[in-house]
């Protein structure tokens, strides 16, 4: 009986405190932000799903698996202007590619998506680029973002 009650009393200890430290596996979070001409640019992950906002609105096309980051110098978003394609902001977004559940380089990402903030439109150009490693606070060189600003 004694053994009963002991027992008794152990699973509710338990089960009390582990009730208490439940964890919201829906939760959104920030995985990487910046601001380019008054746009702020939030990229956030939701359950493994990236999403992109501007400025509070959500920009649909985004193809790339959480985590992702803006490529980046020097701390701050690395963007090119392409007036002759009427480009205001090419960005890249890095990430990996959806079903590539390991890496060699964890925090890197292997694949790379191109924004394009035209006028009064933002665009996630439907290509994602396979390639190398892109690894968060290393620049690009300008031709990534010529290719991307230029893809049709």
């Amino acid at each position: 009986m004694k053994n009963i009650l002991l027992s008794t009393m152990f699973l509710t200890i338990c089960l009390g405190s582990c009730s208490g430290n439940k964890t919201n596996v829906n939760a959104v979070r920030i995985t990487d932000s910046g601001v380019i001409n008054q746009n702020h640019l939030e990229l956030l992950d939701s359950a493994g799903f990236s999403f992109l906002k501007i400025n509070g609105r959500k920009i649909k096309g985004l193809h790339l698996k959480s985590p992702c980051f803006f490529v980046k110098t020097d701390g701050k978003i690395q963007h090119y202007s392409y007036h002759e394609v009427e480009v205001n902001n090419a960005i890249i977004i890095a990430g990996r590619v959806k079903g590539s559940e390991t890496s060699t380089y964890p925090a890197c990402g292997n694949a790379t998506q191109g924004l394009l903030l035209k006028k009064d439109t933002a665009l996630l150009i439907n290509k994602v680029f396979e390639q190398s490693y892109t690894c968060p606070n290393s620049s690009l060189d300008e031709k990534n973002f010529w290719r991307i600003a230029h893809y049709k």
